[in-house]
C-alpha cells in the first residue's frame, strides 16, 4: 500500500502541474537577448542593470556567439573599481572602453561618493571630471570630491554626428549644441544625495566617447529604468529594445523608425511565443510585454511620421509609412498574440488605437472589421478589473488595488470610444458593462475628468496656470491627510490617499514636462505641503508599485 500511495502521489502531482513547469519550446531569455543586441549598430556599448538583461545577453554573446562587437556594460558593476578596469580591455571582438579617469583615480574607494556640487551654472562635463579626477575638488563641508556644478554639459559636433549617423537625416535640422544633464534634479541623485561611482563612470564614458568625436554609438537596454539614464531621458531614441543617446531634444523616446522598423521586422526573435503554447511565467511574460511595446513604438511613430507627411501633401510617402506601420502591427499581433501574453491595459489600447487610426488613413474597412474584433474581447477582459474593484470597495472600503484595477473606471471609457471609432455598436459595449455596476455615462465622465477632454472629445489646451491650480487643489488633500492619525488616514478614501502617494511624483513630472517650480512653489496651498514626507511617500508607492 505504501508503495502504491509513493508512486500514486508524485504522478497526481505531476498530471496537476506539468504544464506550469514544462518549458519546453521556449527561448525567452536567449531570443530576447538576441533581439537587445540585434538592436545595437556594429562596436556599440550597451549599458544593462538588471539579472533579467544581465545574465541573458552575456549568454548570447559568449556562448551563442552573437555580436562579439557590442561592449556590454552591467551599471551595477560599474560602481567596482576592479569592473571599471576590466572595461578597459579588449572583449571577443569589442573594443575597449575609453575613460579619462585612470585606474588610480577610482581605486579604493576614492570616488564611490561624488557631490553634484551646489553652483548650477552649466559647466563643460570634461572639464568637471578632469578637476575632480585632480583630486583638487574637495571643497565642503564634508570634504568629499564634488562637481564643480550640478548642471553638466557636452558639447555636440554638428559635422561630426551627422558623419557618424547618430542622427536621423530628417532629424539633423533638430541636432543641439550640447547636451545638457541636470544631475541635481536627475531622480537617483536627488534621491541619495550624490553620485555614485558607477554614474560618475557612465558619464565618464559618454563625456570621453564625445570628445573623441562619437566613435561608439552608446545604449541603454529598454528595460533600464530612467532613472538610470541621469536626466538624458529626453535625449533617447528607441531603436528596437534598447534607447540610443543622439545629440537632439524629443519627448517620450519616440522611435527612430529608419534603424528600428528593420530591426522589429527582419531581426527579432520571438521565444516560442510564436510556435505553439509555451508556458511564460511572470519574468518571461514581462519580456514579452517589453518586445511588444518597442514594436507598438515603432508603429506609432511611423503613424505620426505618415501624418506629418499627410500634412504636406505628400500623400505616397505618407502611405508608405502607413504600410509600414500595418506590417510592424500585423507582425506583432500575430508573433505576440493576446493569448500568448495578455495585452497590459496600455498595449491593449495603443494595439487597438492604432488598427483604428490606420483603417482611417488607408481607408480600409477591413482593418476597421480588424479593430471592432479585437476591442471587443479586450473589453470583456478589462471590464473584469471593474467588477473587481468594484466589489472590494463594496466589501473593504478602501481596498488596495493594483495598478490597472484602480486605473480601469478612469480609462475603461477609452475602449468604447475606440470600438466605436471602429463602427462598434454602442450597446455591445453596455451590455458588457452593465454588469460591472457602472454605466457607459459615468465611464465616460471619469475619462473625461481624468484626462482633460471636453464633452465635445476636443482636448483642453492646459496653461501653467492651469497645472498649478490643479497641484493646488491636490494639495489641499495632501495638507489634509498629513494631519490626519495613522487610523484617521487608513480610512481616508482611496482616491484621496492615491493622489498623496504620487503628489511629490506629480510636482517633478510636470516641472520635466516645462512647468516652472518657482510658479509651483509659489502657490501658497502647496507650500504648506511637507515635501520631505511627500517625497517619503512617493518613494515608498513607486517601490511597493513598480512599473509595468
Amino acid at each position: 500500500m505504501a508503495l502504491i500511495i509513493g508512486i500514486a502521489i508524485p504522478i497526481q502531482m505531476v498530471s496537476q502541474t506539468w504544464d506550469d513547469h514544462d518549458r519546453s519550446g521556449r527561448y525567452a531569455a536567449r531570443d530576447f537577448a538576441v533581439n537587445y543586441l540585434e538592436s545595437l549598430e556594429p562596436n556599440a556599448i550597451v549599458f544593462c542593470n538588471g539579472d533579467n538583461d544581465t545574465f541573458p545577453l552575456w549568454y548570447a554573446q559568449e556562448v551563442e556567439g552573437v555580436r562579439p562587437d557590442v561592449k556590454i556594460i552591467n551599471l551595477s558593476y560599474l560602481a567596482s573599481d576592479w569592473y571599471v578596469n576590466q572595461m578597459r580591455a579588449r572583449s571577443y571582438e569589442a573594443a575597449p572602453v575609453h575613460f579619462t579617469a585612470r585606474p588610480e583615480d577610482v581605486a579604493y574607494g576614492r570616488l564611490d561618493v561624488t557631490l553634484p556640487g551646489s553652483d548650477r551654472a552649466p559647466v563643460d562635463l570634461m572639464t568637471s571630471l578632469k578637476v575632480l579626477y585632480s583630486g583638487s575638488s574637495r571643497d565642503n563641508d564634508y570634504n568629499y570630491p564634488m562637481l564643480a556644478s550640478s548642471v553638466v554639459t557636452i558639447p555636440v559636433d554638428r559635422k561630426a554626428v551627422v558623419a557618424r549617423g547618430l542622427v536621423a537625416p530628417q532629424d539633423s535640422s533638430k541636432i543641439v549644441n550640447e547636451i545638457a544633464i541636470d544631475l541635481g534634479a536627475a531622480p537617483a541623485v536627488r534621491k541619495k544625495g550624490y553620485i555614485s561611482l558607477g554614474e560618475l563612470m557612465m558619464l565618464d564614458i559618454i563625456a570621453t566617447n564625445a570628445a573623441d568625436g562619437w566613435p561608439r554609438p552608446i545604449y541603454w537596454c529598454s528595460t533600464v529604468g530612467d532613472e538610470y539614464h541621469l536626466g538624458m531621458t529626453d535625449y533617447l531614441r528607441s531603436t528596437g529594445m534598447t534607447h540610443q543617446l543622439v545629440p537632439t531634444l524629443q519627448e517620450g523616446i519616440p522611435a527612430r523608425t529608419d534603424r528600428a522598423y528593420d530591426v522589429v521586422t527582419k531581426k527579432y526573435r520571438w521565444g516560442g511565443a510564436d510556435n505553439g503554447n509555451p508556458y511564460f511565467d511572470e519574468t518571461a511574460r514581462r519580456m514579452l510585454v517589453s518586445t511588444q511595446t518597442s514594436m507598438l513604438d515603432v508603429a506609432s511613430e511611423l503613424i505620426y511620421e505618415g501624418d506629418v507627411l499627410l500634412s504636406e501633401d505628400r500623400k505616397a510617402e505618407a502611405e508608405a509609412k502607413f504600410r509600414k506601420a500595418l506590417e510592424v502591427g500585423d507582425l506583432m499581433t500575430s508573433k505576440l498574440s493576446d493569448r500568448v501574453a495578455p495585452y497590459s491595459m496600455s498595449a491593449a489600447l495603443t494595439t487597438a488605437d492604432m488598427y483604428v487610426r490606420l483603417g482611417d488613413r488607408l481607408n480600409d474597412a477591413k482593418l476597421k472589421e480588424k479593430a471592432r474584433g479585437m476591442i471587443l474581447p479586450l473589453m470583456k477582459r478589462m471590464s473584469q478589473y471593474l467588477r473587481y474593484g468594484a466589489a472590494m470597495a463594496a466589501s473593504f472600503g478602501n481596498p488596495s488595488l493594483t495598478v490597472e484595477s484602480r486605473l480601469m473606471p478612469y480609462q475603461f471609457y477609452r475602449f468604447i470610444e475606440l470600438y466605436q471609432q471602429a463602427g462598434g455598436n454602442l450597446k455591445d459595449a453596455e451590455s458588457i458593462v452593465k454588469s460591472t455596476g457602472f454605466t457607459v455615462d459615468q465611464l465616460k465622465r471619469n475619462y473625461e475628468a481624468a484626462y482633460g477632454v471636453a464633452g465635445d472629445g476636443s482636448s483642453q489646451e492646459l496653461t501653467e496656470a492651469d497645472y498649478v491650480a490643479e497641484l493646488s487643489g491636490a494639495a489641499v488633500t495632501v495638507n489634509r491627510l498629513a494631519a490626519m492619525s495613522a487610523g484617521d488616514y487608513a480610512s481616508a478614501p482611496a482616491d484621496d490617499r492615491y493622489i498623496d502617494s504620487i503628489f511629490y511624483q506629480a510636482i517633478e513630472q510636470y516641472v520635466a514636462g516645462g512647468v516652472s517650480r518657482e510658479a509651483i512653489m509659489a502657490d501658497p496651498e502647496i507650500r504648506k505641503v511637507d515635501m520631505n514626507r511627500s517625497k517619503r511617500i512617493s518613494d515608498e508607492f513607486e517601490a511597493n508599485n513598480p512599473s509595468r
